[in-house]
């Protein structure tokens, strides 16, 4: 349930850190730690055999993982348009 959590907010937060990027940044550190969270849960529900709870970790490692996809291509893109930036000489 913890990685769901951290998902539903690291996705808010990289959606609302596109105003304020202090909140995309710290968006990326809360889903490098929900991703591990949420793949040991789904992995000590298929140790278990439960299946109450193995649908949030499955969504949370989902969330997460589109959330880190997300910050590397606003990563790449900065990285970019700096490149371009730097390199026209016109700052």
């Amino acid at each position: 349930m913890a990685s769901m959590i951290m998902g539903i907010c690291s996705l808010g937060m990289t959606f609302f850190g596109m105003f304020f990027s202090g909140l995309c940044c710290l968006s990326f550190l809360v889903s490098i730690i929900g991703l591990p969270l949420g793949a040991v849960s789904l992995s000590k529900y298929r140790r278990t055999g439960a299946e109450e709870g193995k649908g949030m970790a499955v969504a949370g490692i989902i969330m997460n993982s589109i959330d880190l996809g997300i910050a590397a291509l606003g990563f790449l893109i900065m990285v970019l348009l700096i490149g371009l930036i730097v390199g026209t000489g016109s700052y």
